[in-house]
């Protein structure tokens, strides 16, 4: 018997979750008293927010390789008719090119411009997950594209460096030389 126990709730909501007995069946554990819907109330949303997240960090487990399972945040930077950066738009893809939706994966993400002699001349805000719970940060909402406040001269730029954070606290830096 397997029993999940948490912190005693203030409004009475139960504090152990009885599995009763677990099954092996391939790779799942199945157990024979499914607490979901019942003592674990679980919208679909989170439901399908688990299901992805499942999916990108099984991969990372059965191979740590940080390269074949790695969230890749691909930029695209946008000029002025005087070749200076106004805006970025950001995708995201796997290492195999499926692209992804980072909300289930992400929590907050950073654009970093670095110069031919290896200063960091420019550096976002971080760009943060509106649905990642992350509160009082010098944030701004949004994981696709981001705005600058005035344009950058960007004709010394020979790399772009883009860290980010996953929803389990692990941070990732993404490099882009020229």
């Amino acid at each position: 018997m397997f029993r999940i126990y948490r912190e005693p709730q203030p409004n009475g909501e139960n504090t152990s979750i009885d599995l009763a007995d677990l099954t092996l069946v391939g790779n799942s554990i199945i157990p024979s008293h499914d607490p979901f819907g019942n003592e674990i109330i679980i919208s679909e949303a989170e439901i399908t927010r688990l299901k992805e997240i499942d999916g990108f960090f099984e991969s990372l487990a059965k191979n740590i390789d940080a390269r074949q399972n790695l969230l890749f945040v691909l930029p695209t930077l946008h000029t002025n008719s005087q070749g200076q950066l106004v805006s970025i738009s950001l995708e995201y893809k796997l290492p195999d090119g499926t692209s992804i939706d980072p909300v289930n994966i992400l929590t907050d993400i950073m654009i970093q411009l670095n110069d031919d002699s290896g200063n960091q001349y420019y550096y976002s805000p971080w760009l943060k997950n509106e649905n990642a719970g992350i509160e009082e940060c010098n944030c701004v909402n949004g994981l696709f594209s981001y705005t600058l406040d005035k344009p950058v001269d960007i004709s010394h730029l020979i790399k772009i460096t883009i860290p980010y954070n996953d929803l389990l606290g692990n941070t990732y830096f993404i490099n882009w030389h020229k």
